[in-house]
């Protein structure tokens, strides 16, 4: 099954990305956009993974959970992938404790390679994808 680790985002920050994608939708673009109740700020995109590497990973994200208290984010601007072309993720970027959401993701990474998931060719870049 696919898969990606992800932060749930709070119900007013939901709020204001929904009136976001209805403006943009009044523009037309041609978005497939993220239903409100799947609103989320990726940490990593795992792939197509088995049923015991999401036993495995949910275990040891529980675990890697209990050690972090909590982010303090806001989001701000709103960006593609990709960059250039036609678009087909639309995201808002993050703000706020952006360099621990990145050790968060680094550590996501590392548990999710200790159960074979690849390691991922690109940076993390902090977004909540809308």
């Amino acid at each position: 099954m696919r898969c990606f680790v992800a932060v749930p985002v709070a119900e007013p920050v939901r709020d204001l990305l929904v009136r976001v994608q209805d403006e943009l939708r009044r523009a037309d673009a041609q978005i497939k956009w993220v239903e409100r109740n799947n609103l989320h700020l990726t940490l990593k995109f795992l792939g197509d993974v088995d049923d015991r590497q999401v036993a495995a990973l949910k275990e040891l994200l529980s675990a890697e959970a209990a050690r972090w208290k909590p982010l303090h984010l806001q989001y701000g601007g709103i960006g593609t992938f990709p960059e250039r072309g036609v678009p087909r993720v639309v995201w808002a970027g993050a703000l706020g404790e952006v360099d621990r959401l990145a050790e968060l993701a680094s550590a996501v990474e590392r548990q999710a390679e200790s159960v074979g998931v690849p390691r991922d060719r690109h940076p993390f870049v902090a977004h909540l994808t809308i």
